[in-house]
């Protein structure tokens, strides 16, 4: 049962004629079961833009208090693109273009900070393979104005075109906001 005692050792010898020697010991038993183990999933890709939940299994079972602190590193130290929240959502918010995107991601118990394990995340991006545009072929007087929609493909690539005019003096191309 759960509580505390005192341990007491006498000297068992015969031939003491007063009080024996002795010593004790305070023991507190505690209905807590201490966490020893934590497991996260194998190494994963993120593409920027998706997110992930990370489901951290502890033990023992019937560990008292199972709850995890989430945290993530990048291996050489760049800006973190990689984010974690402490329900451990791991959103892949950007690309570094000239860091590591492999980052470490760790669960620590929160009653027993010694115990943690971590996984690898590689972040990645989608190449753009293929702009398409709404229309191939525009027919406008002068004065008049039209928009053009574009969509890059894969789905999941950066939408971010660039828009430029043959002919400057015939069509003016303006970069819409966004």
């Amino acid at each position: 049962a759960a509580g505390e005692a005192t341990i007491t050792c006498n000297s068992n010898d015969p031939y003491t004629m007063e009080q024996p020697p002795f010593a004790t010991c305070k023991v507190t038993v505690s209905s807590d079961y201490a966490v020893t183990s934590i497991t996260l999933p194998e190494a994963f890709e993120l593409l920027v833009g998706e997110s992930k939940t990370l489901k951290a299994t502890v033990g023992p079972e019937n560990a008292t208090d199972k709850s995890v602190k989430w945290s993530v590193k990048a291996e050489n130290g760049t800006p973190e693109k990689l984010t974690i929240t402490e329900d451990g959502v791991l959103t892949a918010n950007g690309f570094n273009m000239a860091g590591t995107n492999v980052y470490t991601v760790t669960a620590t118990s929160v009653s027993t900070p010694n115990v943690s394990a971590s996984v690898a995340v590689t972040v990645k991006i989608v190449n753009a393979g293929e702009v398409q545009l709404a229309a191939k072929e525009l027919s406008l007087a002068i004065g008049e104005t039209a928009t053009v929609e574009a969509t890059v493909l894969p789905e999941g690539a950066s939408q971010n075109v660039l828009w430029s005019s043959s002919n400057d003096a015939v069509v003016k191309v303006y970069q819409a906001p966004g």
